[in-house]
């Protein structure tokens, strides 16, 4: 999912270049801090400019933080596969799946291409 995300987002602002849209991500992103830089100097008196800038910084690493934590606790693990005899199951970490020899059989001889053989 995250591959076909990056693959659309190259395609929309790179034109298919990877380097071309992450050009174009970061100039947005340092367009969108010139323009916040700018309007906080503009806005907020000199004396608290440090203080808002320093609330931001603290903001943003309480953010990482989080989400660095989010995603340990969420670490994916691999599927694990059982075969047996009678069919073969698939277990994931909140689903599992079980298919008959017979359903698998079926399953490959509808999806065979029989171009592919020669």
């Amino acid at each position: 999912m995250e591959e076909a995300q990056s693959l659309n987002v190259r395609k929309e602002l790179g034109h298919g270049s990877k380097w071309r849209a992450y050009l174009v991500l970061y100039g947005f992103l340092l367009l969108i801090m010139a323009v916040f830089y700018f309007q906080i100097r503009h806005d907020i008196p000199a004396t608290y400019v440090p203080c808002v800038f320093a609330a931001i910084f603290i903001a943003a690493v309480i953010i990482v933080l989080w989400k660095r934590r989010q995603d340990r606790a969420r670490q994916r693990t691999a599927a694990r596969i059982e075969v047996t005899s009678a069919d073969f199951t698939i277990l994931g970490a909140d689903s599992k799946v079980t298919m008959p020899w017979s359903a698998f059989s079926d399953c490959l001889s509808a999806n065979l291409n029989p171009s592919f053989l020669g």
